[in-house]
């Protein structure tokens, strides 16, 4: 398969996990998306769109309602309107900037402003990701949560649905019944939301009124008698004086007054309470009513037969199956948390017992589905589909396709202020192939009012986590009231159980769901009463689920998920782009001229990425004051279905540096990503461009070009000898008996279709529709149970960690530990507990970090990343578990080491629990990775590592230097160390003073050279007299070679800088032995310590290096055999020759000479490295410390 053919794939939306390209969704991101659509909404009411006018385009381009009127006359979601002009023809004289983010007012003032009158329920049209066609939703309310009755008896707490012991004390009369019940056909669900009984509404309204009436003249006739009684006790003497007497009335005058208004107050509370519950009870008794009226009139069921069987099923679910879901949820609060919360965790979820209910299933035509969506909002016919694949045209000026008007059938309307509408920010949708079914599912959940949290547990719940500042942890108990939504489904049908490949979900409008908060605390405050928290989970819950709203759709492979596959079985990224940096000349100045301190000039630097997403994924280094600036840096992007579907475009852009302000764009190249793809120039193999920069700003110039390479390269279809190794068929081992069994298999599947009339045009389609599944099922089968293809290095590792099971804290001490059986018990939750997260590095370099787990024993985090690998035989891959602490350090829970080489040997695809090991806990985490070759062959120079050392041999020569060089110093640059040799007497050969060879540390390997010069002693001016320069590019990792290099004389820190061919005037040459070792070791060790980053990846390699240490000591001792116990010690005892050099005393403590004598030093240095490895394991020192108590 081509790149061609990988930019027309068939595009789906997976549930992948979270990452940089696919961000967790938060609270502020769902607010700012609402506020546009309710801004937009108000727009529209006040400016009508095109579609109430008649227009000519009316008449000539008919809507795509009137083109499929005639076939989908039951769908009542699509309304007619005109074509909006999209003239979109003509070439593009300056750049368009097509990054494209979230709308919305900056202004704090505003954001509060709106949010205050926004409206919940803003009518919005969008395109339908089930059927294609346009629809108008909107958000539900809580009015129409309100209006939801409360959920029936949960299945068996009541005679009629009573199973074992229950249902034999079933009467005669209750069997009679529920047979006639069965006969009659009941369960009718047509009325929903029926009127009350008004006549048994009166009469109770009437008996709350008289009961209000009574005790409101009773009480106020007792508070006059009271006052009255009150005077007469008062004695006469008193009552003789004037102002005393008037006093003491005006005191019983207001004591009255007050008494009775406090009665009549607490009376009209009592009233409206008890009138809307007595509304709310006649509402669920007329439409239980209602539902027996139609059952006797033997109606036709709707969904209550479904209702019945998913109450029954509901209380049976295993909660772990919900466990996603309540990852997903935590996300989003943990990217969300106020400043005042330092973490947040969902310790528990369940369904109860209640079940969400069915309202109503409507069967709903096909739609457009079988076309495509342009990333306009319009369908594309399919003429323009097919000519679109077939299409290779190589990347132009304006990089514009203009398309024919008549090709075009309208969807979307253009939002009134020109903004781009939802349909555009999704990119598109692409047509469905095979059969499939559409429906339309509305469905509501409504709990019955609670008396006790024995009450609460039987609705839908979730106990919440915050953890405040001093350890103050908060647990909260949230329970579901009501949920009220509307779904649509497309399920794709296929001939094997359980027939349903694919389901598409899209909500067409937010699903309104309330809740309500608990704190689980038995003294202090009831904090609840403070509006924030429930605002703070509920917008948590809106938020997630705005990611399924339409256009927004997700996408399941349902047979994946009952077969209970929840690894990949292929990668997500479909091949790999690679950018070559080369040089760029006549650009603009960055940097003004000042008179007498500079000259004009530029900062030059080069970043990549792609133009919708809008981040730089990838830069070049800066060359300071550099004009003709000459680069020579390569990096390589994967291509995922996120950059197909919205039809990326590739984005280089010039910037100049500048200390204190912002960098300067200089100019911008853009290049469509598929137009790259499909081109045979640049597919499959590197494509050399000249390219000028362009500007943003209409009509502004922007000088200068720029000299690079791009091209792609797909992943490798199965080669023989995969064919060859793979143990999932025996009997297929080439490429023909492949085609040969899947023509086979899936004629066999399509049998029956083919006998009955009229079916032959459609069976064949059905065939070619199943023959293309089942290879692609086979070729992924196979390829994850074959070893990585010979000859193929380089592709692209997937990994995801799904959960860690068991994991807890080591105890140092005895004396902590209760020895009782119950303290023996593994427990889920506890103050105790790390609070863990996961990093994932790969050939020494952090690339990867999850969310934290909050106190728990069984994280769950499902999160992974896919990167670029050079050359899988040589990476390596650390797992480093971490606990998360507030005002310390993050100790070091475990990690796990997977050397590729020993992980693929044998397949491409695992999914293992692993040990952790070397850490302060213990647990086994549950890693799967996957691994896909891709037809890129890189040399072998360009296969290795970012990070490394570079040897150098003593014993460096030169010929044809002058001889007054000969005496002088030859001193040698990384970008990380220094070091010198010195000449021999009576010799042309440089060596160190002690005979030892030169350890260099390097990083950014492939943008770095080695520079030597040779120089004197000069006091405020340089003295190098000739230098020579190697570009590490240019060697291969852990070979020892012999180089020779130019000796140049000329401008030295330009030619370290620039990769140049020509660094001046040519005076000899300089021979030396140099070897690169992969990885960090004891060079990187002072710059490594700066990082706090890098000094975690040196604490995880120290901790590999002293399990590696401890596995041989043991081994010597005979402690344990040759064999190692797991498959998880036999990855970690496979280190490479990087690993050997980890250490960060042995290659120091090493002796030129060989000799194995035991000095003070020797000892000095053990002590120490003892002394590191009690402090990882928080013993020795780090033992005693200050553990802050939870209050």
């Amino acid at each position: 398969m081509s790149g061609s053919q990988d930019a027309d794939e068939s595009r789906r939306r997976y549930g992948t996990p979270f990452s940089n390209a696919r961000p967790i969704p938060t609270i502020q991101k769902y607010r700012a998306e609402q506020q546009a659509r309710e801004a937009s909404a108000a727009q529209q009411s006040f400016h009508p769109s095109t579609a109430d006018h008649d227009t000519p385009d009316a008449d000539t381009k008919p809507s795509a309602t009137r083109t499929v009127a005639a076939e989908t006359q039951a769908n009542q979601d699509v309304a007619d309107h005109g074509e909006a002009n999209n003239d979109s023809g003509g070439d593009l004289k300056d750049a368009v900037d097509t990054s494209e983010g979230t709308l919305g007012p900056q202004d704090p003032k505003k954001k509060r402003k709106q949010v205050a009158k926004r409206n919940e329920g803003a009518e919005r049209e969008v395109t339908d990701p089930v059927t294609h066609l346009p629809v108008k939703i909107s958000d539900f309310t809580q009015h129409a949560l309100q209006e939801i009755e409360e959920n029936p008896p949960s299945f068996g707490s009541t005679l009629r649905t009573a199973t074992g012991l229950s249902n034999k004390q079933k009467s005669l009369g209750q069997l009679r019944d529920e047979t006639r019940e069965m006969q009659d056909g009941l369960d009718s669900m047509n009325m929903l939301f029926p009127p009350p009984h008004y006549e048994e509404l009166r009469i109770q309204i009437i008996d709350v009124l008289k009961r209000v009436v009574t005790v409101g003249l009773l009480g106020c006739t007792l508070i006059i008698t009271l006052a009255l009684t009150a005077e007469r006790f008062v004695p006469d003497l008193a009552k003789s004086t004037p102002l005393f007497g008037l006093s003491m009335w005006l005191v019983l005058g207001t004591g009255s007054c007050v008494a009775i208004l406090f009665l009549i107050s607490t009376l009209r509370a009592w009233m409206a309470n008890r009138v809307r519950d007595i509304w709310a009870s006649q509402i669920w008794e007329a439409n239980r009513q209602s539902t027996i009226r139609d059952a006797k009139a033997r109606e036709t069921e709707s969904v209550a037969w479904l209702n019945s069987l998913v109450s029954s099923v509901w209380p049976l679910i295993n909660p772990d199956l919900f466990t996603s879901v309540a990852d997903m949820l935590e996300d989003v609060m943990q990217a969300s948390l106020p400043g005042i919360v330092q973490m947040v965790g969902v310790e528990d979820i369940g369904q109860g017992s209640e079940a969400l209910r069915i309202l109503g299933i409507r069967w709903l035509p096909s739609g457009a589905a079988a076309r495509s969506v342009g990333p306009d909002g319009n369908l594309n016919s399919e003429d323009e589909k097919v000519g679109s694949k077939n299409q290779d045209s190589p990347p132009t000026k304006s990089h514009e396709s203009t398309k024919s008007e008549s090709s075009r059938v309208p969807v979307e309307e253009e939002p009134a202020d020109g903004g781009p509408s939802e349909a555009q920010v999704s990119g598109g949708m692409e047509a469905e192939e095979g059969d499939f079914i559409n429906l339309e599912v509305s469905f509501a959940y409504h709990a019955r009012p609670p008396t006790s949290l024995q009450d609460r547990s039987k609705d839908v719940h979730m106990v919440l986590a915050f953890y405040l500042p001093g350890n103050l942890k908060i647990p909260i108990w949230v329970d579901v009231r009501g949920v009220v939504g509307l779904a649509r489904l497309r399920l794709q049908l296929t001939p094997d159980p359980p027939f349903f490949a694919l389901c598409t979900l899209t909500c067409l409008g937010q699903p309104k769901v309330d809740i309500s908060c608990i704190p689980l605390i038995k003294y202090g405050p009831n904090i609840m009463a403070l509006p924030l928290i429930k605002n703070f989970v509920q917008s948590s819950i809106d938020a997630a689920m705005s990611e399924y709203v339409a256009p927004k759709s997700l996408t399941l492979d349902l047979k994946d998920m009952l077969a209970g596959d929840d690894f990949k079985k292929d990668t997500t990224a479909r091949g790999v782009l690679v950018v070559d940096i080369k040089s760029g000349h006549d650009f603009r100045c960055g940097d003004i001229a000042i008179p007498l301190i500079r000259k004009a000039g530029a900062d030059p630097y080069v970043s990549v990425g792609y133009a919708k997403f809008g981040k730089p994924l990838w830069s070049t280094r800066v060359l300071s004051k550099e004009m003709n600036p000459v680069w020579h840096e390569r990096c390589y992007l994967l291509v995922t279905p996120a950059e197909l579907d919205v039809d990326e475009r590739l984005r280089v852009q010039l910037w100049d540096s500048d200390r204190f302000t912002a960098d300067d764009d200089l100019g911008r190249i853009e290049v469509d990503l598929k137009n790259i793809m499909r081109s045979d120039e640049s597919n499959g193999k590197m494509c050399d461009r000249v390219d000028g920069f362009r500007a943003l700003k209409a009509g502004e110039e922007m000088p200068g070009k720029l000299k690079w390479s791009v091209g792609y390269f797909s992943k490798t279809r199965l080669q023989q000898c995969q064919y060859e190794a793979q143990d999932f068929d025996s009997e297929i081992r080439s490429k023909q008996q492949l085609e040969e069994k899947v023509e086979h298999i899936s004629k066999r599947k399509l049998r029956e279709a083919q006998i009955k009339k009229g079916r032959h045009a459609k069976t064949d389609e059905e065939l070619q529709q199943m023959r293309a599944q089942e290879l692609k099922n086979f070729q992924d089968a196979m390829t994850i149970s074959a070893p990585p293809p010979d000859g193929f290095p380089s592709g692209i590792l997937g990994i995801q960690i799904h959960q860690i099971t068991g994991l807890e804290l080591s105890n140092i001490s005895k004396s902590h530990v209760n020895t009782t059986a119950a303290d023996r018990e593994e427990t889920e939750d506890g103050d105790d507990l790390p609070s863990a997260y996961c990093n994932i590095i790969i050939n020494h370099n952090k690339v990867y970090k999850t969310r934290s787990k909050p106190k728990n024993a069984r994280p769950f985090f499902n999160a992974g990343t896919e990167r670029f690998i050079a050359d899988w035989r040589t990476a390596e891959l650390f797992v480093a578990v971490r606990d998360q602490r507030v005002g310390e350090d993050d100790p070091l829970l475990g990690i796990v080491h997977l050397p590729l080489e020993t992980v693929f040997a044998k397949r491409s695809q695992i999914n293992e629990y692993y040990p952790l090991v070397g850490g302060v806990g213990y647990g086994r985490v549950r890693i799967s990775l996957i691994w896909r070759s891709v037809q890129l062959q890189e040399p072998e120079s360009l296969l290795g590592w970012d990070y490394g050392t570079l040897e150098i041999q003593p014993g460096i020569s030169t010929t044809g230097i002058p001889e007054r060089l000969r005496d002088m110093d030859v001193k040698l640059y990384t970008n990380l160390s220094s070091g010198k040799m010195r000449p021999g007497e009576g010799s042309s050969i440089w060596k160190t003073r002690k005979g030892n060879s030169l350890k260099l540390a390097v990083r950014q390997r492939y943008s770095s050279c080695l520079a030597i010069r040779i120089k004197h002693k000069t006091l405020g001016k340089d003295g190098t007299h000739a230098f020579a320069i190697l570009w590490l590019n240019a060697i291969r990792d852990d070979e020892e070679e012999e180089i020779t290099l130019p000796m140049w004389t000329g401008d030295f820190a330009r030619a370290k800088a620039c990769s140049l061919d020509d660094c001046g005037e040519k005076i000899g040459s300089i021979k030396l032995n140099v070897k690169f070792w992969s990885g960090m070791g004891s060079a990187h060790g002072s710059w490594a310590h700066k990082d706090p980053n890098l000094r975690n990846v040196l604490e995880v390699l120290n901790v590999a290096q002293d399990h590696l240490d401890d596995q041989k000591a043991e081994r010597e001792a005979g402690i344990v055999g040759g064999e190692p116990q797991s498959s998880s010690d036999e990855d970690d005892s496979d280190t490479s020759e990087s690993d050997r050099g980890e250490d960060d005393e042995n290659d120091s403590g090493e002796k030129p000479d060989g000799s194995q004598s035991y000095t003070i030093i020797d000892q000095m240095r053990d002590y120490k490295k003892d002394a590191k490895q009690k402090q990882r394991q928080h013993r020795g020192v780090m033992q005693y410390k200050v553990r802050p108590s939870c209050s």
